[in-house]
């Protein structure tokens, strides 16, 4: 069942800042959509270049060095706005290449979806879900690690698809919103029982400069410590934007340090 949501402040324009300075160029292989992408990008050979793939619902990429046979962890990321899909992609290629991870970058959620007021989250959900489980099908993907990540609007998303869906996520990487169940009491939220399939790993990030999310972000950590799952907290300077990238790396770092996700 998916559970219903609160509506996304207005963020007066936080969103519009051209917030990532990040402007490598990708490879790009067009597919129509999940489900026709070639069978030899399913289980790629071992490359020293890494690949991205442009489809409808995603932009995906495939570090170097994967090989057949094997299978990776997947990192889902969520943007605030259309302007940041390719950017999405571009600040977590660095921690996919480290740690062969492959990205698979939304391009259906952004803050003017979660804003409208005809957004019909009962059908975004399991659409998301749904193209995200083609993916896990057509790549070499260890389904049993899964991270949801985010930016702003991305990050609240990628808690409400860990919430519809408990036990789906491995871990959960929130940059600079929090949920909008935040506040909410534990009663009205899964049990943790519904998560023991989990590996349970959740990372926050956030600016004591944000004004607007800081404290939602803080409020967040309480409900996953609820439900069982290992939380890290950083903070960097600079407000509403991502964090930077040693920040990431030592989350990351952490994450994978994890023995629950060994």
């Amino acid at each position: 069942m998916i559970r219903s949501r609160r509506c996304r402040p207005e963020l007066q324009g936080l969103e519009s800042r051209e917030l990532l300075s990040l402007s490598h160029p990708i490879v790009t292989e067009r597919t129509d959509h999940p489900g026709s992408i070639p069978p030899a990008l399913a289980a790629p050979q071992a490359t020293t270049v890494g690949r991205t793939i442009r489809q409808s619902d995603a932009l995906i990429y495939l570090p170097p060095g994967l090989k057949a046979g094997a299978t990776y962890p997947i990192l889902v990321a969520f943007s605030p706005t259309t302007s940041f899909f390719t950017r999405t992609l571009n600040f977590w290629k660095a921690e996919a290449n480290r740690n062969k991870w492959i990205i698979y970058s939304s391009r259906e959620v952004t803050d003017r979806i979660l804003r409208n007021a005809q957004y019909e989250y009962e059908t975004l959900v399991p659409l998301v879900r749904q193209h995200i489980d083609a993916a896990l099908r057509e790549f070499p993907v260890d389904s049993s690690r899964i991270i949801l990540a985010g930016f702003s609007g991305g990050a609240a998303f990628a808690h409400d698809l860990n919430i519809a869906y408990p036990g789906f996520a491995a871990a959960v990487v929130d940059n600079s919103n929090g949920a909008f169940y935040a506040g909410v009491p534990f009663d009205h939220l899964p049990p943790a029982s519904e998560f023991s399939g989990s590996r349970r790993i959740a990372v926050f990030l956030a600016s004591p400069s944000d004004h607007v999310f800081y404290a939602q972000v803080q409020a967040t950590i309480p409900i996953y410590q609820h439900w069982g799952w290992q939380t890290l907290f950083l903070s960097y300077k600079g407000g509403h934007i991502p964090a930077p990238a040693a920040r990431i790396r030592q989350a990351m770092a952490w994450l994978t340090s994890r023995p629950s996700w060994h």
